[in-house]
């Protein structure tokens, strides 16, 4: 072979390898634009949520987050307290549920549109009703409900006056705590027992969907001339303090 034709041979082996090179180097064979900042790792293809947020629905399940506060949007305990009604017969009431409902189960109250079952099974169980406010001391509205098994085995009916109220503390302005008497939805004064009877009712307020602490009062009777360091317990019969932090129900005047 003449040293011309090794040569050449070596020039074609020498261009055989260089295409060889390039073609592992080239962008075409590793998918990602040569222009581009991003590793062989990044992917731009739909891949399942992995954020953590999952739509729930609407149902009894439902316990998401209002918008604005880390409060639950339906709050549930039962404390199953008891205890005789001080001035009726033979009456005695045991709060076997408590529950705070706040968002989407106070706003789709049937009043346009079916109810929220929420605010139909926990809150308001005799169906829709039209709420006009939408705000209470200035935030959003919540409704608070207790579910109240009433025994009246006294020879007297019970029922058409409400002796119960839903009190709690509200900061004025300037910082003052001022009384506030939750507005009633369903009482006492919808309701009626006939003697010998019981009857599981669901005692409803609106109240601030950030107010937290209640106090549940019998029989409270508004002072002419309050006492200075007197509470709304000394005008009450009885009273029982609802605490949503603690979620706790205790007795404070039996």
């Amino acid at each position: 072979m003449s040293r011309k034709n090794i040569l050449i041979g070596l020039v074609v082996i020498i261009v055989i390898l260089a295409l060889v090179m390039y073609s592992k180097n080239s962008p075409i064979s590793t998918g990602i634009n040569a222009n581009s900042t991003s590793s062989p790792t990044t992917s731009t293809s739909k891949t399942s949520n992995t954020s953590g947020t999952v739509k729930i629905p609407k149902t009894i399940a439902d316990i998401r987050a209002t918008t604005n506060l880390n409060l639950p949007a339906l709050d549930i305990f039962e404390p199953m307290l008891t205890l005789d009604l001080k001035g009726y017969s033979g009456v005695k009431i045991t709060v076997e549920k408590v529950v705070f409902g706040r968002g989407d189960n106070v706003t789709s109250t049937g009043c346009t549109g079916l109810p929220n079952i929420n605010f139909t099974t926990y809150l308001y169980p005799n169906g829709s009703l039209c709420i006009s406010k939408g705000t209470v001391d200035g935030v959003p509205r919540g409704i608070v409900a207790l579910h109240v098994l009433i025994e009246n085995k006294g020879p007297y009916g019970f029922g058409g006056v409400d002796p119960f109220q839903l009190h709690y503390l509200r900061a004025d302005v300037n910082g003052k705590m001022q009384d506030r008497f939750a507005t009633a939805l369903n009482g006492m004064t919808n309701n009626f027992l006939q003697p010998y009877t019981s009857k599981e009712v669901v005692l409803s307020y609106l109240v601030p969907q950030d107010q937290l602490n209640y106090d549940f009062l019998i029989n409270y009777k508004t002072p002419l001339d309050p006492t200075p360091g007197k509470t709304v317990y000394d005008y009450s019969e009885q009273g029982l303090f609802l605490n949503f932090s603690t979620k706790a129900l205790t007795i404070v005047k039996k």
